[in-house]
């Protein structure tokens, strides 16, 4: 119909909608640098993903202390509103070590339909949980307890890492391989490369793996702080802008240039 279109890749390969459409659209922007390598160059323009203004706006210090941290390092893990079985599987590994030794407070999500069967499965156990650690369902309050965080350990969607990347929170990413194009390697890959995040892929995943990546960047600062100036490098905090920006550019008749 010869109507100006823009189109919004979030992740780094591009998938078969946006790939099928890059001839007929006006412009594509795209989440991540690496992603130009896939695409049209000249139709293409680096805005980021989107992320919530709570996320953008939230302080850490006022988000530790609405939440009643101290001093101690705190270290969140969740696998999306579903949870995510194997990031659960090796968080009930690591409980007894996280309880005993007493190293950081956790807050682990288990994704709405595994609350029930994760507690059920330290009771099993006889897993003892100490009060450095809280299961929840699910965290209604995101923006707040990322903030908070030291440590994130999640999965590696689009959002999720931009999301990661605007808080500046150090994280130990773990893909899903079970989505189309293994999509969520290459975002997480996207990160390791520019020093932004360590990866385990599920294959590699053990209890003792994730508790040793944990170990190496609470006790390495130099590392840890590298980490943190990294992810804010990534960030893209006007991304809404920039794609506001482009709409404008394209109904008033001019190139995305």
């Amino acid at each position: 119909c010869k109507v100006p279109a823009l189109i919004h890749e979030q992740n780094v390969y591009p998938g078969l909608t946006v790939k099928g459409a890059e001839k007929y659209v006006s412009c594509i922007a795209v989440s991540f640098e690496e992603t130009l390598n896939h695409l049209k160059k000249d139709k293409c323009v680096v805005t980021g993903n989107p992320v919530r203004t709570k996320i953008l706006e939230a302080d850490k210090a006022k988000a530790r202390e609405a939440l009643g941290l101290g001093e101690e390092p705190f270290v969140l893990v969740f696998g999306g509103s579903l949870g995510a079985d194997k990031i659960n599987e090796n968080v009930i590994g690591m409980l007894e070590k996280v309880c005993s030794e007493k190293k950081f407070r956790l807050k682990f999500a288990t994704g709405d339909r595994n609350f029930e069967n994760i507690n059920k499965t330290i009771q099993e156990k006889k897993i003892e949980l100490s009060d450095n650690v809280e299961i929840v369902p699910y965290i209604n309050n995101m923006h707040e307890v990322m903030a908070a965080a030291d440590i994130v350990i999640s999965r590696a969607g689009a959002s999720t890492c931009n999301e990661i990347a605007a808080a500046g929170v150090p994280c130990i990413l773990i893909p899903s391989p079970n989505v189309t194009a293994n999509h969520q390697e290459k975002n997480a890959r996207a990160l390791e490369e520019q020093g932004a995040a360590a990866v385990i892929l599920e294959e590699n995943c053990t209890a003792q793996a994730v508790m040793d990546k944990i170990r190496q960047l609470l006790e390495d600062r130099n590392a840890y702080n590298k980490m943190h100036d990294a992810l804010l490098e990534i960030a893209v905090p006007d991304s809404a802008q920039r794609m506001c920006d482009i709409m404008e550019e394209l109904t008033s008749g001019k190139t995305k240039k």
